[in-house]
């Protein structure tokens, strides 16, 4: 069952996430915990002219999680 989970894609999926970290001018912020697994996620973003122009998320989570 576990192998089935954790295959080569999500492996991939979690080990190449993108804009990792936290914008320290951020205009906006969330976080958010699972309550099934614990995994916390929280995403920042800068917003210009009424649109997103800036996003930076902080994950701690499994590799099914970050992926």
């Amino acid at each position: 069952m576990i192998d089935g989970i954790y295959n080569r894609g999500v492996l991939d999926l979690a080990g190449n996430v993108g804009r990792l970290g936290r914008l320290a001018d951020a205009d906006a912020s969330a976080t958010a915990q699972s309550k099934l697994c614990g995994s916390i996620i929280t995403v920042d973003l800068k917003v210009t002219d009424g649109r997103v122009s800036d996003y930076a998320q902080d994950v701690h989570a499994c590799a099914l999680g970050t992926a």
